[in-house]
């Protein structure tokens, strides 16, 4: 969910490239996207569809994200030669390189789970999963990599509040920079 909104970013960037200034609106052809569908429809079963997320145990869901994960690495390494597709791709692999370090699950603090839940305690516990989710809340001190982790907390003004790393920060910006490239000068 956290990276939805850069993605609204560069289709807004890339619709205003079309509409405003005239360009043409062109997207490359994008080879295997069917990894990133099936990535998409495993993860919403597994960590958001409310009917499906609670039959899932913490090692499935670990097996799970972890193999959508890879699969979307390799999506990025066959399509590199795409726009900013280098920079999804570091993206991934840095949140893979945190949830690997880390048992399978993305840490996040118990400060940035505060902060996120506004305080509220009842839902989390240290060294457990956070809700249905890919987070594992594990103090700083008992996480490897921890610059990599969830770490960021989007503003209290949004009426929906995500933690996300600097790998999901590199994602969006490499989606924004995708989808700017696709309005083109008129020939």
């Amino acid at each position: 969910m956290a990276l939805a909104i850069p993605v609204l970013f560069g289709v807004m960037g890339c619709l205003g490239r079309v509409f405003i200034l005239g360009y043409q609106w062109t997207l490359p052809q994008l080879k295997h996207t069917w990894l990133v569908i099936i990535a998409f429809c495993v993860q919403f079963f597994t960590l958001k569809c409310f009917m499906t997320r609670a039959s899932f145990g913490t090692q499935t869901v670990v097996w799970l994200v972890m193999t959508t994960h890879f699969a979307l690495l390799v999506y990025t390494m066959i399509n590199r030669q795409q726009t900013c597709f280098w920079l999804i791709g570091l993206g991934i692999g840095l949140n893979l390189l945190v949830m690997l370090s880390n048992g399978g699950l993305m840490p996040i603090s118990p400060e940035v789970v505060q902060e996120l839940l506004m305080g509220d305690i009842s839902k989390w516990s240290v060294g457990s999963r956070l809700g249905y989710g890919k987070d594992i809340v594990l103090e700083i001190k008992n996480t490897r990599l921890w610059l990599l982790s969830d770490r960021f907390v989007t503003p209290p003004s949004m009426s929906y509040r995500v933690a996300f790393s600097l790998g999901d920060a590199l994602m969006g910006l490499g989606g924004i920079g995708f989808l700017w490239a696709g309005g083109k000068r008129p020939q």
